[in-house]
């Protein structure tokens, strides 16, 4: 069973993490400065993780919980949000498939797993494009921004997303195509991604995404005698 992340913020966002060289040379910027760069496989990775852990009374792929997912350190992906975030955090958005232990046919290595999403997502997924407010146009169904997770270990829950028997634990495996979303300047952000599939269907999602100043951690002061 392949399962589709709505966002994935989908809200990702991450701020100090840097993107490869070569990524931000040949980075899409839109008219508001905001750059759109490929991702990494470890979002992917924690992402799924969360999604499958998570229990579905507070699961977001289940329309439950907390919307805005923490990835890595000033990292958020949004699934059915909308979300808010401080300024210098990067958004991240990815489509694709995970696949576990847990699901037929019940493949234990990280390359028999990740055979089986790739395999679903290539044949079903024509093409992703990604939109940030009015700027360009970005397709990231690209080898560029396309991205292999390395094999993570969860407990499922007894109330997990799969409807099988838990608690329990699992590895899972998961690939698609992600795009990190960068220098989103202050205020609210429209974030299309329109998802292409085989059969001609298209799954088009609007991320709404609010953006705050960034918080002064503490500031020094000093004064002078008087």
């Amino acid at each position: 069973m392949t399962h589709h992340p709505r966002t994935v913020l989908l809200a990702l966002a991450l701020a100090l993490c840097a993107a490869p060289a070569a990524a931000a040379r040949d980075a899409h910027q839109d008219r508001g400065g905001a750059v759109v760069v490929p991702a990494q496989a470890e979002w992917l990775g924690e992402s799924w993780a969360q999604i499958y852990s998570l229990p579905v009374s507070v699961n977001p792929f289940a329309g439950n919980g907390n919307p805005c997912l923490t990835l890595a350190h000033k990292v958020i992906q949004e699934i059915g949000g909308p979300c808010t975030i401080e300024h210098g955090t990067t958004f991240t958005l990815y489509f694709g498939s995970a696949w576990s232990s847990a699901e037929d046919p019940f493949p234990h290595t990280r390359r028999k797993q990740l055979a089986l999403a790739i395999a679903a997502d290539r044949e079903n997924v024509l093409g992703m494009i990604v939109t940030v407010d009015d700027g360009r146009p970005v397709e990231i169904r690209t080898p560029r921004f396309e991205l292999y997770s390395p094999q993570r270990t969860v407990l499922l829950p007894a109330d997990n997303l799969l409807g099988v028997k838990g608690p329990r634990i699992v590895t899972l495996t998961a690939h698609g195509w992600e795009a990190a979303i960068r220098n989103l300047s202050v205020g609210e952000h429209t974030i299309m991604s329109d998802v292409r599939f085989a059969d001609g269907e298209h799954f088009i999602l609007a991320h709404i995404l609010t953006v705050t100043p960034r918080q002064q951690r503490g500031r020094a002061h000093s004064e002078g005698p008087r």
